[in-house]
This record gives structure tokens, C-alpha cells and sequence, in this order.
């Protein structure tokens, strides 16, 4: 029940003036011609698949849906409403958009967004999501926003958590959908965390991989990546466990993980382990790598793996492996980019790669002297790199032989677990969810969207 203070919609009406403009969408109220295109793309079973109206959705459901905001110029509070995202003067989708009543400090806002099949993989839920959350927090007293979503529906986290939302919980079986209970994901953003979003540092100087120690232990154990990254990176607690107690590989053989935190101008902001070389493995493999979320696409994961490479040269290998799991929005363009190149083996799920490294000119080695600075021109943030572990960087395609040749950061002490045997490389590294087929797709600002021709760019929303 709301408190006395409540503020409903009927005292205030539309409390954003619509049309909103952004760089290639135009957002606005819905009209009488819409409504074909509205019912079109909701009946399409893969579009409807994450959402919670009845199929099939026909004209009349868009012109009942259109009937209850008729009197709306825009979103109200104490109202829900869905704004048509419109390209080049045809309907692609739609938000939604509902307004809490208004109590002392503020309101709590619900976003949702669907798109036609035809139009997904371009970039434009995130651009007309985006412009309508700051709309929110500018122009209402909206403090807090919320969306949920299917567990399945990894392309619409990773626009939430592209935009600053934190993943806040599961409720589990908790939304009936067509005759079943299901799961839901639910996300938050207040208006403080976008603004921090909005001013997170987008680039670095200097990357080293420093000693843990009991200073840093806090922030190391307080990194977290986002939520759709799940799939491909371990928690830090694990991470740390893991450390500690290494796994056996096989045989009866444990790792002896030698491992950093990733430090960017001074800031803690990510972790590296690697499991070192055995009799039965000729090479160091690296195991664990993530980058925190608020210091993603600051070209930092190249700069670590080149610090990396420079000390494992160092030691004297000639060869550094990786594994990943190959779904949309896992590492593997960034680690070819950098030059590891599939084996054709498989670890479980995992592809397995390798980098072969070719001995630098004679200079100072990482970790003894002063650190060595990346040029410039050397390694860039790659913002089109996937989102997620140590894949938030890539390089230069015509400057990867001088990353890999060690122009990167210093290496600190290495910390190290010993064991009474060789060691060898785990078995089991990044914890894996199901995956879901899927393809990628990078809109014309280069900025990448996954769309998997299901509705994968939906959140879960009311019908209008």
C-alpha cells in the first residue's frame, strides 16, 4: 500500500516530454499506424520468447494496449507506457517504461525493451535504453531503476550491465509465463551508480602485475566481473580457493598456480594466475584472468597479457596457452588478436590455444628495473572487443608483434603455492553455465550487440 506522501500520475501527468531523439533513433508515443507493426512483431514466437504477454498477440491486444495510454503524452508516474523506438521512419520496437508513485526522495522506475527480429544485432536497444535511463534520472524524481529478465537471455544482460546495472538476484520460479512458473534475474541501477558508470576511467599508462599481499587483499577479493561473464570467468572466491588448495590436473598431479593482481595506474583492478610447467605439460597455461567490470574497455587486458608474456619469456618458455569457452561474448577474438592460435584440442567444452613466443633483442626483462611504458600507438582499447574476463582490450592489428615482444608494464612477485610434485595444467578452469546458440552482431558505430534471432534482446516487460 503507498504512504500518504504518494504521488500519482493523475496530479502530474507525462513527466517526460516525448519525441527523445538520439544519435540514429527517434523515441515517442505510439500512433494508430503502429499498431500492425506492434502486433506483427510480438505474435513472432522468437521475439515473444523471453516475454510474458499471450500468444498469439494479435491487432486487437495492440489496440487495447494502445487504448489504455491514449490520454499520455509521455511517461507518467504511477502509469506504464511503451515508447515506439523508431530508424529512419519505421517502427524497430519498442521500451517500456513504468513509473512508481512518487514518496519522499524519490520513485522507482521498470524498463523493459523488445525489438523485431530484423532489427536485433544492431546496436539499437542499447542506444534507445540508454537515452530513456538518463531521461529518468534527469527529468523525474526516478532514483532507481529496475529490470528483469529470463536466466537464459544472455544478450539482454549484457545490455543492462553495458548501461551500469548490477545484477541484484534470482527468484526462482517466480514470473508465470504460458502455464509454467519461471525463474527471474533481477537487476537494479540507481542514479548514482549511472553517474559513476558514465565517469569510469576509458584508458590507462601504466598495467603491472603486482604482488598479493595483505594490503591488497581486500581489493583483490572485492573484484567482480559482470554478470553474463559468468560463463566464462570464475569468482574470485574461487579464484583464491583455487590458489590455495590447487586441484590435481590428472595422474595424481596438482597445479602449483603462480598468480598477481592486475594493477592500472596505481588501482587494483584485476587478477592473473597461471599453472606452471610439468612433465606433463611443456608450457605455463594461463588459467584464471579477469578484469573488474568498472575498468573494462580501458585497454588494460592486452597491456597484462603482455606483461605476462614478457615474464614467462623471460623464465625462458617458449610458449603460453590459454583455454576458453567459444559462446557469443567470450574471449576468443582477443586472444587471436594477440596471436594464441587454436590447437585443435578441446579442454572439456574449451578450446585450447596456444601463443609461441619469439625471443626479444637483448633489454631490460619485466620485473627487475624500471617498468617499461606501452608506447602509445602499441596497445588501444578495443571497443569491440567481447565484454567480459580478460577480454576487454585487444591491440593494434599492425602492432601486435611489438605487444607480444614485451612493450608492456612490469611484473611483480609472483605469488606461488608449492607442491612435493610437478605440476600441471588444470583440468577445470573457468566455472560454465548452459550455453545458448547465438550469433554476434556489430552495429554501424562498431559497437557489438549479440542478437540470437530468439528475442535474446528483450527484457521482460508487461504487454502494453
Amino acid at each position: 500500500m503507498h504512504g500518504q506522501n504518494a504521488r500519482s500520475t493523475c496530479q502530474t501527468g507525462a513527466v517526460i516530454t516525448l519525441p527523445i531523439r538520439t544519435e540514429r533513433l527517434l523515441l515517442r508515443m505510439a500512433t494508430r499506424e503502429d499498431l500492425p507493426t506492434i502486433a506483427a512483431y510480438r505474435d513472432d514466437p522468437e521475439v515473444a520468447r523471453y516475454q510474458d504477454w499471450p500468444l498469439p498477440y494479435t491487432l486487437d491486444d495492440a489496440v487495447a494496449g494502445f487504448r489504455r495510454v491514449a490520454d499520455l503524452t509521455g511517461p507518467a508516474i504511477g502509469r506504464s507506457v511503451n515508447v515506439m523506438i523508431e530508424h529512419e521512419g519505421a517502427v524497430v520496437g519498442d521500451l517500456f517504461v513504468g513509473i512508481g508513485d512518487e514518496h519522499p526522495g524519490g520513485a522507482v522506475a521498470f524498463l523493459g525493451y523488445t525489438l523485431a527480429t530484423a532489427h536485433q544485432g544492431k546496436g539499437f536497444a542499447t542506444e534507445a535504453a540508454a537515452a530513456m535511463v538518463d531521461a529518468l534520472f534527469e527529468r523525474t524524481p526516478v532514483h532507481r531503476i529496475v529490470a528483469t529478465l529470463d536466466p537464459e537471455n544472455f544478450a539482454s544482460m549484457r545490455l543492462l550491465e553495458q548501461l551500469g546495472f548490477s545484477f541484484e538476484g534470482l527468484a526462482r520460479k517466480a514470473e508465470p509465463i504460458r502455464g509454467e512458473w519461471l525463474d527471474d534475474m533481477r537487476f537494479g541501477l540507481l542514479a548514482e551508480d549511472r553517474a559513476a558508470w558514465l565517469a569510469r576511467p576509458t584508458s590507462c599508462e601504466l598495467v603491472e602485475l603486482v604482488e598479493l599481499t595483505e594490503a591488497n587483499l581486500g581489493e583483490v577479493s572485492a573484484l567482480q566481473t559482470h554478470r553474463f561473464q559468468h560463463r566464462f570467468v570464475a569468482p574470485m572466491e574461487r579464484n583464491l580457493a583455487q590458489a590455495l588448495v590447487p586441484p590435481v590436473v590428472k595422474d595424481g598431479v596438482a597445479a602449483v598456480p603462480r598468480y598477481w593482481a592486475v594493477e592500472a595506474d596505481g588501482q587494483i583492478v584485476g587478477f592473473l594466475m597461471y599453472s606452471d610447467v610439468s612433465s606433463v605439460e611443456p608450457y605455463p597455461f594461463l588459467w584464471r584472468f579477469m578484469i573488474d567490470r568498472m575498468h573494462q574497455r580501458r585497454g588494460i587486458g592486452a597491456k597484462a597479457i603482455a606483461a605476462l608474456v614478457d615474464h614467462v619469456r623471460a623464465e625462458g618458455h617458449e610458449a603460453l596457452g590459454v583455454s576458453w569457452v567459444d559462446a557469443p561474448g567470450g574471449p576468443r577474438r582477443f586472444y587471436e588478436r594477440l596471436g594464441f592460435v587454436p590447437t585443435g584440442e578441446l579442454d572439456g567444452e574449451e578450446i585450447v590455444a596456444r601463443l609461441h613466443l619469439v625471443r626479444p633483442p637483448c633489454r631490460g626483462i619485466a620485473g627487475g628495473g624500471a617498468p617499461h611504458r606501452t608506447p602509445p600507438a602499441t596497445v588501444s582499447a578495443d571497443r569491440d572487443a567481447p565484454a567480459g574476463d580478460d577480454r576487454q582490450s585487444g591491440v593494434d592489428r599492425d602492432r601486435e608483434a611489438d605487444v607480444l615482444d614485451g612493450h608492456a608494464a612490469r611484473v611483480g612477485g609472483a605469488g606461488r603455492v608449492d607442491a612435493d610434485h610437478a605440476a600441471g595444467r588444470v583440468e577445470h578452469r573457468p566455472t560454465r553455465v548452459a550455453r545458448a546458440d547465438g550469433r554476434v552482431g556489430l552495429d554501424q558505430a562498431g559497437e557489438r550487440a549479440l542478437a540470437r534471432g530468439d528475442g535474446a534482446v528483450e527484457c521482460r516487460h508487461d504487454a502494453p
